[in-house]
């Protein structure tokens, strides 16, 4: 399988001194393990840590989206109820004028 063409293929590299075995190998070598060692060792913390940071804005920007939307309503709201006031002043004209005319009479 996966492995023998891995195996294969290195041990061609290596046969062939297409791929030569050097200092820089083991330093690649090295700083690969260094890595996958942290990443074994510190990356779930890491992890965990990401989480709760993301949580912690996903919350303060929901909490501001709550806030506006509960303004926005306000003022639908709000705009709703002038609009009603607005449909009575015609009727508060009339009265007035009605209430005019009856006192010049």
């Amino acid at each position: 399988g996966p492995y023998m063409l891995g195996t294969g293929l290195l041990v061609y590299l290596l046969s062939k001194e297409i791929y030569v075995i050097n200092h820089e190998t083991f330093a690649a070598a090295s700083i690969g393990i260094c890595i996958i060692y942290g990443i074994k060792k510190f990356g779930p913390d890491v992890a965990a840590f990401a989480d709760k940071l993301n949580e912690e804005k996903v919350a303060k920007a929901q909490t501001v989206k709550d806030s506006a939307v509960k303004n926005l309503e306000r003022a639908v709201e709000e705009e709703k109820k002038e609009q009603w006031r607005v449909e009575g002043r015609n009727h508060l004209f009339d009265a007035k004028r009605n209430n005019v005319t009856m006192l010049l009479e």
